[in-house]
């Protein structure tokens, strides 16, 4: 199906969030893109406390999905059932692991791709508490394992969503500072290696107002640059800014 597309495409989201203070939270996403698309997801999530930390399961269902040209164009979603789990050993570190499977639709291709999903962090500190810098190794993997495969016009297979997998290995050095009780500051700077594909930098900037319950509020932007995972030899350029009110 062709699409007049100008390479700019827009999205609004609205979130209405319950939160209890188990930690549990229920999510409802109502969203709007261009051409008049509207529609509504949902988000879980069950939090079990451990000695030393905490074991989350997660659900995503109809999620929008922008990670490739086709999802962005075509009004991509995506479904996730995931588990994470992390453990605080002391002051100075920390890690966590995160596994999954996850399942990707356009319009009118519902089941573009199906996938396992594993990501983990180690964090050391080396300085505490207020800057804080800390050396992160993290992992970011996808397995792609089942591809929907459809005829085009010229009579030769393609794949709606074209993910190819990936597995990146990242080594960063973070900066965070809080000024003033409700300012905090995150600088993160590194490089990335993907055993699946290109290789390249990765850093960003993010900057975060907080004002306390009850009744408070949060201000955060940032810019962020990775090495894409849809795309072969290119970086993605992220910006983003958020407004979240808690009454």
């Amino acid at each position: 199906e062709g699409v007049g597309f100008r390479g700019v495409r827009s999205q609004g989201r609205i979130y209405l969030r319950n939160e209890w203070a188990s930690g549990d939270s229920c999510t409802a996403i109502f969203y709007a893109t261009e051409g008049v698309v509207f529609g509504v997801g949902a988000e879980a999530k069950w939090l079990v406390p451990l000695i030393q930390g905490d074991f989350i399961l997660l659900a995503d269902w109809h999620r929008i999905y922008w990670e490739t040209f086709e999802s962005v164009a075509h009004f991509g979603r995506e479904d996730r059932l995931k588990f994470h789990l992390d453990s605080v050993i002391n002051r100075y570190l920390a890690a966590s692991f995160e596994g999954g499977v996850h399942r990707v639709g356009i319009r009118n291709v519902p089941n573009g791709f199906t996938s396992l999903l594993a990501s983990g962090d180690i964090y050391f500190n080396i300085c505490i508490p207020n800057p804080l810098f800390s050396i992160n190794y993290d992992l970011d993997a996808e397995y792609v394992y089942q591809r929907k495969v459809e005829i085009g016009s010229d009579g030769l297979p393609f794949n709606p969503v074209p993910l190819q997998s990936r597995e990146f290995h990242t080594l960063r050095l973070f900066f965070n500072y809080q000024w003033r009780r409700y300012w905090y500051f995150t600088v993160f700077g590194g490089g990335t290696f993907n055993r699946l594909g290109r290789n390249g930098p990765t850093g960003g900037v993010n900057i975060k107002y907080v004002k306390p319950c009850p009744c408070g509020w949060e201000v955060e932007v940032g810019a962020f640059r990775y090495p894409s995972a849809a795309v072969i030899n290119a970086n993605v350029d992220y910006l983003s800014a958020s407004v979240t009110l808690r009454f």
